[in-house]
């Protein structure tokens, strides 16, 4: 009899491990899903004469908070945050507005390198958003660096 309910709560254990691992996998392939969608939108903005709603803008935001509130140190959504700010900088017409969103981009894309700091492209990013930034000339400077130095370690790309 004991050895019965010992199969039993063998078999009951093995059964929430089994759903336990189905709910991460259900919520891990919803992240990807939203993580692409955004990551597709992003993507197009700039492309010859497409630029976004703003209820799409809006959206991609979203999207992205949500990504960034459960994994706030994923690279790839950091990236694309910093991509997203990106394109907000270069829209604005007004220069503190622009300042401001590329200092985001830059913080996040920062923030993105502290996890792969040998990532060439993510550097080249980098040479890019604080380009556009009126004090960014030390951070350009430290990732074309960075850039060069990786670009001699494995060749152009």
């Amino acid at each position: 009899m004991a050895e019965a309910s010992f199969h039993k709560l063998i078999a009951l254990a093995l059964m929430a491990l089994a759903l336990v691992g189905v709910w991460q996998g259900v919520d891990t392939l919803r992240r990807d899903i939203a993580f692409t969608t955004a990551q597709t939108e992003v993507s197009f903005w700039g492309r010859g004469s497409y630029r976004p709603e703003p209820e799409t803008i809006i959206l991609t935001q979203q999207t992205l908070d949500e990504l960034l509130s459960g994994a706030p140190a994923n690279p790839e959504y950091l990236a694309m945050q910093a991509n997203y700010a990106a394109w907000q900088g270069y829209w604005t017409e007004d220069f503190r507005e622009a300042q401001a969103f590329g200092l985001e981009a830059v913080d996040a894309q920062h923030a993105a390198l502290e996890s792969r700091p040998a990532h060439r492209q993510g550097w080249a990013k980098m040479v890019e958003y604080a380009s556009r930034l009126h004090d960014g000339k030390p951070m350009r400077q430290e990732a074309k660096a960075r850039v060069n130095a990786l670009t001699a370690l494995v060749g152009p790309k």
